[in-house]
């Protein structure tokens, strides 16, 4: 479901920031919380099908016409993350190339708000093989864009039956000023034992 939350998406004129592969728009409705005009939540849930050319022109129109500040992209990491690999490899592959378009909207966006002397946000597993792309790594090279990791435990992200903490080192690429997103930034503080899920 979509995050409960009391804020009215803004679907015309200037906005601030537009989530993209919303799922249950928690980033929206954050950002909205916080004073900020924010634009529909975009995802497959709300008609948004980004794989597809249809679905990334919907999108397209928005980012135009609304201009955003900045776009947050969480793509689908499904066949891209640690976890993919106990697929077969012919499988893993085919998946991974279905979903290219998805991947490469993204870059595009990304470079688009680059053009535009704006911001972007890209999320995906800190192991993730989406990183090791050209099309990435093309983008990392861009002026002004970095990244950094961070770890959910650090948030306090648990296991809900066994309370032991989960470290899902997630990835950030990102072209903010340098130390704007630094406080979000956390790290685990006990690497070695005691978690649970991903490592």
């Amino acid at each position: 479901q979509i995050a409960v939350a009391l804020w009215q998406a803004v679907t015309s004129g200037k906005i601030n920031m537009l989530e993209l592969f919303a799922g249950s728009a928690r980033v929206s409705a954050s950002a909205a919380d916080q004073g900020l005009k924010v634009g529909p939540p975009v995802d497959l849930r709300t008609g948004f099908d980004l794989n597809t050319a249809t679905g990334q022109a919907k999108a397209w129109k928005i980012i135009t016409t609304q201009q955003p500040d900045c776009v947050m992209m969480e793509p689908v990491c499904t066949w891209w993350c640690s976890l993919s690999n106990m697929a077969p490899a012919w499988k893993r592959e085919k998946m991974r190339k279905k979903n290219l378009p998805m991947i490469r909207f993204c870059v595009q966006v990304a470079f688009h708000q680059l053009k535009k002397g704006k911001y972007f946000l890209i999320e995906h597993p800190a192991a993730s093989q989406m990183w090791s792309l050209k099309e990435l790594i093309q983008l990392g090279l861009g002026e002004g864009v970095t990244w950094d990791n961070l770890d959910f435990c650090a948030y306090g992200m648990k296991d809900p039956d066994s309370g032991l903490p989960f470290l899902k080192p997630i990835c950030l690429m990102h072209n903010f000023p340098s130390g704007v997103l630094d406080p979000i930034f956390k790290r685990c503080t006990n690497r070695v034992s005691g978690h649970k899920g991903p490592q």
